[in-house]
């Protein structure tokens, strides 16, 4: 089996994981085979291959945003991606007899649970209540758009059909589950049920993004660490002209392990992004360096540095990072300064351009 290791790293897996979710979305829109969809329904409801076609466009969609978080190797991607891809193989059966695609889907599948060790990352720490609160609204607004549709659109029903079963089907229709409202023929059952799983495909998919979305940083800066950070100040501020900007509150601090030196930066969009040089004893820059990648891999962030002097950039260049070099810094004497002479030739012309 060591010929299929280089297709369960993450980077691999991600690319594998999102050509499904393209495949399985193209395969829900095209129409089945006419000879499979007649053998496939002599054994399973008339209902069940529209249902599966739904399910299947959704979970395509989602492999797609999930693939994101595989790269990075976070857990609970890998987590959601392995039961997806478990039940696109039997939907992939389900809605035609897409033998093709559920093979891929299955391999797909063991490749994912061949890979597993790779996907360590946490997901960056955050309060639930939010995610908690996308899907309880979440789940009101599909059931409330699902019950407007078999309101809106309510031919094929059987009479006498009530508001509150319209409701409890929009609700159990979302994931999937057969409701109490009753249809006077197949296709309107079929069309109802794919209708109510696209509903609650949307909204899962929008729990989905709000579960996964980058967080913040552990915390912001707390008055501890504000102190703290304060005292390395008063004691080697003067080394980096930058280095106050770390008590802004929107950023986050890991100190070294003896504490006589600290990393500040901000998680961007995934990226722990570290501004400055670290703060504190030059000497213990390493170590405040070596805690921040910790922390970086273990919520699957990626590090990245700007603005680092060139010792700074030494640093963390022997950590593993590569140092571009962009410019310098410099102090102008606005009272002496002066667009003047030859050698200011050049900024004249862009004073020039921006002024026009």
């Amino acid at each position: 089996m060591r010929w299929l290791r280089p297709l369960t790293t993450p980077r691999r897996l991600a690319r594998l994981v999102a050509l499904l979710g393209v495949v399985s979305v193209v395969s829900a829109l095209v129409p089945a085979w006419r000879g499979r969809l007649e053998l496939l329904t002599e054994v399973v409801p008339v209902v069940a291959p529209a249902a599966a076609t739904a399910g299947t466009a959704a979970i395509g969609v989602l492999l797609v945003v999930l693939a994101r978080g595989l790269r990075r190797g976070k857990r609970r991607a890998w987590r959601l991606t392995t039961v997806l891809a478990a039940a696109a193989v039997v939907l992939h059966v389900a809605k035609g007899l897409d033998v093709e695609e559920a093979v891929l889907s299955a391999a797909v599948l063991t490749l994912l649970v061949l890979g597993r060790r790779h996907f360590r990352a946490a997901n960056g720490p955050r309060s639930g209540r939010t995610t908690a609160g996308v899907a309880l609204a979440a789940a009101v607004a599909g059931t409330a758009l699902g019950w407007v549709l078999l309101t809106a659109v309510d031919g094929g029903q059987v009479p006498g059909t009530t508001a509150g079963q319209r409701v409890a089907h929009a609700a159990l229709g979302m994931a999937g589950i057969p409701g109490p409202v009753r249809f006077s023929t197949p296709q309107a059952a079929g069309q109802a049920a794919a209708a109510l799983l696209a509903v609650g495909a949307v909204a899962a998919l929008a729990v989905l993004a709000a579960a996964l979305r980058p967080a913040g940083g552990p915390h912001p800066l707390s008055p501890a660490e504000e102190d703290r950070l304060r005292g390395l100040l008063d004691r080697h501020g003067e080394v980096d002209s930058l280095s106050y900007f770390a008590l802004r509150r929107d950023r986050s601090v890991v100190f070294s392990p003896t504490g006589k030196a600290a990393v500040s930066y901000r998680v961007v969009g995934g990226v722990s992004l570290a501004a400055g040089d670290p703060v504190g004893d030059p000497e213990a820059w390493p170590g405040a360096v070596r805690a921040w990648l910790t922390e970086a891999e273990a919520f699957g962030w990626i590090p990245a540095v700007l603005g680092a002097s060139e010792r700074a950039a030494a640093a963390y260049a022997r950590a593993g990072l590569d140092a571009l070099e962009l410019g310098d810094e410099a102090v102008v004497e606005v009272a002496e300064f002066s667009l003047d002479g030859r050698t200011m030739r050049g900024v004249r012309q862009a004073v020039a351009r921006t002024r026009r």
